[in-house]
């Protein structure tokens, strides 16, 4: 009742029906009989969500494997408040479900009839203009009403559920069009394909591609028109995610392999519409729109080319993320050199192997990146604010060249390539200090007959930092409060991880590391 009032009072006149309902809502609440009375808010709640299938219900069952009709209010009378009506519609095989309404009246806004599958998701109310639903998968049909139902001239919903061959043109009707997963042939993708204009007020469909290993999917916009603030439309593969909304439309997109694009919509507009083609991944086609090159763990980058946050336009976009994947070939490194690097205080950069991890954000930035890694995995994820972005050149020296050298991590390792000679280890051996969220590994592995000794000969860390020395015997943790350290290892693999603070930067630490005789 109480949000009833709150309605009538600061959004709109008050309807004699409504001056009928909170009538008695005006109460005067001691602190103890407050408690009291949340207390059975929360349990009646609790009570509406544990409820089960409603009496009025028709049928009775939730699970519908052949024709029938449903119905919340069969016996003509209003249907009941906090009911709950659901029932699980499963199609037989090499068939699509066909939902013809019969009544669609209820309470506006405040009781609802939701649909929804594994590729669209529909929350109905009185004012939806739906006549028909069409689903190619197990579908899911849930009514709830509120907990005011006063009101005998509301009807309920009543539906026919009836099952059509999958090839029909019937079947070819849902409102997310097309409604298979996944799309591995050309197709249209449409959000209101059996609608005049405008898809639901709330509203989700759900797309897949299946692409194979020398193929791309291209989607080419003939729509594009969101309601601003609310709606959105998401692309996802292993390469890049791509969040639209109303003021970033886009005329075209490219994914690789498990693209998947995901619509919400909260308030009536006119969708998108999209032609979807498959083309050789070697064709100008499926050059990239965004995020460039594409790339993904089976299919990294290993040749020199230049990679950028936003090949087609002057900025990237807000709420995008662009993943690269390097794989060197044998005997040489990665190697970055960045010729722009223009971001937002809200984006950030993250490049991660085995051996370390750069997180980069501003008032940092980057001109220069060394992987001795077999995958390098680099990211950047934008905020809502944009800029030119980055630009880098990607190389591969071999590994005996001074370009191989490391920037920040020093020497880089891997269980592949331990440490085994008399070296020292540095967290920034070309910077005054480390960088915010910085993490360096070293593996050692001492010569038979040898152990590991490890000394420090710089250690200035902040409270946020830890340095740890571990093997199968012993684990060592240290942090900003230590200043020197001293550590022996008698096991064949010795492991060092420094690990910074998101916030923290100071002159970092350096480690002579030697390997004695055991005796």
């Amino acid at each position: 009742q109480t949000r009833h009032f709150y309605r009538a009072q600061f959004c709109e006149p008050a309807t004699p029906q409504m001056k009928a309902r909170i009538a008695p809502t005006f109460l005067v609440f001691s602190p103890s009989s407050l408690l009291l009375a949340l207390s059975l808010a929360a349990s009646l709640l609790d009570l509406g969500a544990a409820q089960q299938q409603s009496s009025k219900c028709l049928p009775q069952t939730s699970l519908i494997l052949s024709p029938t009709q449903i119905a919340t209010n069969p016996s003509n009378g209003n249907y009941d408040s906090n009911q709950v009506c659901a029932w699980n519609v499963v199609p037989p095989a090499g068939q699509c479900i066909v939902v013809d309404f019969i009544t669609f009246d209820t309470e506006k806004i405040y009781d609802v009839f939701s649909i929804s599958d594994v590729s669209q998701a529909l929350t109905l109310s009185d004012d939806d203009p739906v006549s028909r639903i069409i689903s190619s998968n197990n579908l899911s049909l849930i009514f709830r009403s509120d907990f005011v139902n006063v009101f005998a001239w509301y009807k309920g919903v009543a539906a026919n559920i009836t099952f059509s061959p999958i090839n029909s043109a019937v079947c070819a009707q849902s409102v997310c069009s097309p409604n298979t997963r996944p799309i591995s042939t050309p197709a249209i993708l449409n959000t209101n394909r059996n609608q005049m204009v405008q898809y639901f007020d709330v509203q989700r469909c759900s797309w897949s591609f299946d692409t194979t290993a020398d193929q791309c999917v291209v989607l080419t916009f003939t729509r594009f028109v969101l309601e601003e603030g609310s709606d959105t439309f998401m692309l996802r593969d292993a390469s890049q995610t791509t969040l639209l909304r109303s003021s970033t439309p886009i005329s075209r997109f490219v994914g690789l392999d498990g693209l998947s694009a995901t619509w919400n919509a909260r308030n009536f507009s006119n969708g998108l519409i999209a032609n979807v083609s498959f083309f050789p991944l070697n064709s100008s086609q499926c050059a990239p729109t965004l995020c460039s090159p594409l790339s993904s763990r089976t299919i990294p980058i290993s040749t020199p080319l230049f990679i950028t946050t936003n090949v087609n336009r002057s900025t990237y976009l807000s709420n995008q993320t662009c993943t690269w994947f390097f794989a060197p070939p044998p005997n040489t490194c990665v190697l970055l050199n960045f010729t722009r690097f223009q971001i937002t205080s809200t984006d950030v950069l993250r490049l991660t192997d085995s051996a370390q991890t750069l997180t980069i954000a501003l008032p940092f930035v980057l001109s220069r990146f060394v992987s001795l890694d077999n995958l390098l995995t680099m990211s950047f994820s934008s905020g809502l604010t944009v800029a030119s972005g980055l630009i880098a050149a990607t190389s591969f020296p071999a590994l005996t060249s001074s370009l191989c050298s490391p920037v920040l991590c020093s020497p880089l390792t891997s269980w592949a390539a331990p440490i085994t000679l008399t070296t020292t280890v540095d967290t920034n051996p070309n910077r005054a200090t480390f960088l915010p969220g910085q993490r360096c590994a070293w593996f050692i592995s001492p010569p038979a007959g040898r152990c590991a000794l490890v000394n420090t000969t710089r250690f200035a860390l902040t409270a946020d930092d830890f340095f740890v020395l571990s093997d199968s015997a012993q684990t060592l943790l240290r942090d900003g409060s230590s200043s020197t350290l001293r550590f022996v290892s008698q096991d064949t693999n010795l492991t060092l991880t420094f690990t910074a603070g998101s916030a923290s930067s100071a002159a970092g630490l350096a480690a002579f590391v030697s390997f004695p005789l055991l005796n």
